[in-house]
């Protein structure tokens, strides 16, 4: 099955060429050739039949829910009706004790609830006034509802059916009738293709395959299980290489996702969905940015640059909608939004281990940021203007982003055990392998500052 899934990234590539070739909207061609590749790629090779319908029945219950009722309650009852059957379907696969390297459709299904619970509320923003919204709901607000078959293709792209990344209604919309590219609605088939497409999806599908070799090659040498293996003899060596070993466990991990969304941003980009009017690159379609994740000097920035789109739903769907409004969001809103994260990946507790312990390592990350890192900058840095030349920083914030650097990285790759062995017990053997150093740092530093330090 995880094969499969690869053929399936693969094939995506050359097919998602001929998206610039079919006719605008109000064609039917580009919405049949959606809902067409993707029953094939979900029927036919990976033989979910229940499962496309299950997703199609899904998609078409959402549309008339909101066409029904436009209200800010219709965005929770659409966010309960798919999380509530994505559930369903997570429990089915716990109770069958189903094998993680077996594909079924919860896989689709989380990239569904993101487009689908996203529409609704677009819809909601898009009869509020636009003093109320902020700028990002403001550009991907929804004042017309399109017609059926263009939002089931919406829900069907077929190069996001897989692994994503998820995308709101509007920018399809653009894509679709070509205004993306500059095309006028008066003549949407005079439009060009936005220069630096092949070279970038060249660079995204290198980087995939470079890093599905890593994966394919080294991935089981460095596996978290090792660590637990009594056969390994882990315990008899010393403590600074079962840590070593856990942050090589985590990087080969890692590698898995930014094979597969590297592969499946090449698909987006060549299709021309990738393209970003604004900044006039090929990036809408950017899922992660790895350099930005190995040396994230926060897990604000560690997270903020790892499943970049996932994140843009639970800000825009989670985060923001928990506040009160005329409130900011605080912390009741990131565990909020940590829970939500942790459900939507499944239904195993170890997911909410991680996701329990990742929320309050950001919010230690905000502590530190608000009352150690001054001490680390030049005088009066803090009080510099936006637009304002910032002196330079010096050798003492150089070393406080070396330590934030190393010290993200070990707390991320022993959080993330977990939700990678899907095992209690195996975690917390792990875990105390090592010491429990992650637990140390963060409810240490944390409880120093809870108790008024």
């Amino acid at each position: 099955d995880p094969l499969k899934v690869i053929v399936i990234l693969f094939a995506s590539i050359p097919l998602a060429l001929l998206y610039p070739l079919l006719p605008p909207a109000p064609s039917l061609l580009t919405p049949a050739y959606s809902l067409a590749v993707s029953y094939i790629f979900l029927t036919q090779v990976l033989h979910l039949h229940n499962g496309f319908f299950q997703l199609l029945g899904s998609s078409i219950a959402t549309y008339y829910l909101v066409a029904w009722r436009v209200s800010k309650s219709m965005g929770w009852e659409v966010f309960a009706l798919t999380m509530g059957h994505l559930l369903f379907n997570h429990l089915y696969r716990s109770f069958n004790e189903i094998s993680l390297d077996i594909i079924e459709i919860t896989g689709s299904q989380m990239v569904l609830v993101m487009k689908l619970s996203s529409f609704a509320w677009q819809v909601y923003d898009g009869q509020r006034p636009k003093e109320e919204l902020d700028k990002f709901q403001s550009m991907n607000r929804i004042e017309e509802l399109p017609t059926l078959l263009d939002f089931l293709s919406y829900c069907f792209f077929f190069p996001s059916i897989m692994a994503g990344p998820s995308f709101t209604y509007a920018s399809y919309r653009s894509f679709i009738n070509r205004t993306l590219f500059g095309a006028s609605k008066d003549n949407p088939s005079q439009f060009t293709l936005p220069p630096g497409r092949w070279y970038r999806a060249g660079k995204r599908f290198a980087c995939g395959v470079f890093y599905l070799a890593i994966f394919a090659t080294q991935a089981g040498s460095w596996s978290f299980s090792n660590l637990v293996d009594p056969r390994l003899g882990w315990l008899d060596k010393p403590l600074w290489k079962r840590i070593f070993a856990m942050q090589m466990g985590g990087f080969m991990a890692r590698t898995k996702y930014y094979a597969v969304w590297c592969l499946a941003e090449t698909a987006y980009i060549l299709s021309g969905l990738g393209w970003d009017p604004i900044s006039r690159k090929y990036i809408n379609s950017r899922n992660l940015k790895i350099r930005q994740i190995e040396c994230a000097q926060s897990f604000k920035e560690l997270l903020d640059h790892w499943n970049m789109n996932t994140n843009v739903w639970l800000r825009e769907c989670v985060y923001k909608r928990v506040a009160r409004e005329g409130k900011k969001p605080g912390f009741k809103s990131t565990m909020a939004t940590f829970g939500t994260s942790a459900f939507w990946h499944g239904t195993n507790p170890c997911y909410y281990l991680t996701f329990f312990l990742g929320g309050f390592a950001q919010n230690l990350g905000k502590l530190l940021r608000k009352n150690i890192r001054p001490f680390f900058l030049p005088p009066g840095y803090l009080l510099i203007k936006p637009g304002q030349p910032t002196p330079p920083t010096g050798a003492l914030k150089a070393f406080y982003d070396i330590v934030g650097i190393i010290s993200v990285q070990l707390v991320l790759n022993f959080a993330v055990v977990p939700f990678m062995l899907q095992d209690f017990r195996q975690s917390f053997t792990a875990w105390n392998n090592v010491n429990w150093y992650g637990l140390i740092l963060v409810f240490g530093i944390s409880g120093f500052f809870w108790c008024g330090g």
